[in-house]
């Protein structure tokens, strides 16, 4: 055992979170989510909750390539530390940006994070709803995205979409 202190973000799996309530808006409206898939229905067509389908997935998706919440969600946060470590420990994947911390019980903590608003999200991180709209549109127009390598059809990532996420990555400095 090392005589030196052992930063929290180097421990294995200091903090996990569960999901305990989900947003309740997304990124983009039903309209939206059409548009920049290139794509018009009248309202009221079945279509429309395959759409509202593929925005949730989306929004899911850049969420775990990013490792933020998007809009406000509420996720319990379990320590899984020593019981002698009382130091500080990094919020687990989609707990950031955090609207509150709140200890529930020794080890347990309700976390409400993610934007307040699709609005505020857009204001203060626009190329997180461009992720969320490029998924969207290449969901809802798979056949027309598709790369064939040799006789493989290969489903690709829209275009710009890493460069999207990449911004908003969290990254340790040591």
């Amino acid at each position: 055992m090392s005589n030196f202190v052992q930063p929290p973000w180097s421990l294995p799996n200091v903090a996990y979170s569960v999901l305990v309530v989900a947003p309740t808006e997304e990124p983009l409206t039903l309209e939206q989510a059409k548009r920049r898939a290139g794509l018009d229905w009248p309202a009221g067509d079945p279509r429309d909750a395959d759409m509202q389908d593929f925005i949730a997935a989306a929004r899911q998706q850049v969420e775990r390539d990013s490792e933020l919440a998007l809009l406000t969600q509420t996720r319990d946060v379990y320590l899984t530390t020593t019981p002698e470590y009382a130091g500080p420990f990094p919020l687990p994947p989609q707990c950031t940006p955090a609207q509150s911390v709140t200890e529930t019980s020794p080890g347990v903590y309700r976390v409400v994070a993610g934007w307040p608003s699709p609005a505020d999200l857009e204001r203060e991180a626009p190329l997180l709803v461009q992720a969320v709209g490029l998924l969207v549109a290449h969901m809802a127009t798979i056949g027309r995205d598709l790369a064939i390598v040799g006789t493989t059809v290969v489903a690709v990532m829209p275009e710009g979409y890493r460069e999207a996420i990449d911004a908003h990555r969290l990254v340790w400095v040591a």
